[in-house]
């Protein structure tokens, strides 16, 4: 049965997200620490968001900027305002690589306060794999009733960016030692593992419901492939339970 969502792209995307929002908030509804453990920008190591000492608001970094072109590519999409958006995608992408770096600089550096036991690595990656998340979440709806070829092709390219990114970094978290650095990371990652069931619950949906060209559909169909893949990764990892 296919969602009847008005003529309008801007429409379609907001009622998609509508849906896939409930859809999310059941699965995860009994497993509240999940929203819980994420990151805020206090909780995340300065060297991924660039928080000065003495100031009141984070300097201007690659992970403020990634989440800022993101916001501005889904207004311009919404206002079929296709240059522009083009333009944000793009620095979205270029954003999201130089924060990717950032948050893996951290992995296995020593906490910087000798009183603590946190090292800086697990914060900043989950920053990281939060911001790619919503990318993934927010970028997908964008499909329904696209036609701009260009657009398209735009869309596809920054989930495939987000994909690559995000196993290259969980599989270097996954590759330390469970025993030593890798278990720094057990209670966040435990944590994230409905994140990667709601992606593919919305790439699922978008294949069965949305409308889309035949290169739209392709471009889902290989998201759908990685984000499955990815959460087999994780759950082999971290899904064992208590």
């Amino acid at each position: 049965m296919r969602f009847l969502l008005g003529a309008g792209h801007g429409r379609r995307a907001l009622v998609c997200l509508v849906v896939v929002g409930t859809v999310f908030t059941t699965m995860v509804g009994t497993h509240s620490a999940a929203a819980a453990s994420q990151p805020r920008i206090p909780d995340v190591a300065e060297a991924t968001y660039g928080l000065a000492a003495g100031r009141k608001k984070p300097a201007p970094t690659p992970m403020t900027r990634a989440s800022a072109a993101l916001s501005a590519a889904k207004l311009r999409l919404e206002q079929r305002r296709y240059a522009k958006a083009l333009v944000s995608l793009k620095a979205l992408r270029n954003n999201l690589v130089q924060a990717h770096r950032a948050g893996m600089a951290q992995i296995g550096k020593p906490p910087k306060d000798p009183e603590s036991d946190e090292p800086p690595g697990p914060a900043a990656v989950m920053a990281v794999l939060n911001l790619e998340h919503r990318i993934m979440m927010e970028v997908v709806p964008f499909f329904n009733g696209m036609e701009t070829s260009a657009v398209i092709e735009s869309l596809r390219s920054t989930l495939l960016k987000t994909h690559r990114l995000r196993n290259a970094m969980l599989s270097t978290v996954i590759a330390l030692p469970a025993e030593g650095a890798g278990g720094d990371y057990d209670d966040g990652m435990s944590d994230t593992l409905d994140l990667y069931t709601s992606e593919v619950a919305l790439v699922t949906m978008a294949l069965e419901q949305y409308e889309l060209t035949p290169a739209a559909r392709v471009g889902l169909m290989n998201a759908l492939a990685r984000a499955r893949a990815t959460e087999t990764m994780v759950n082999a990892r971290w899904g064992g339970g208590e």
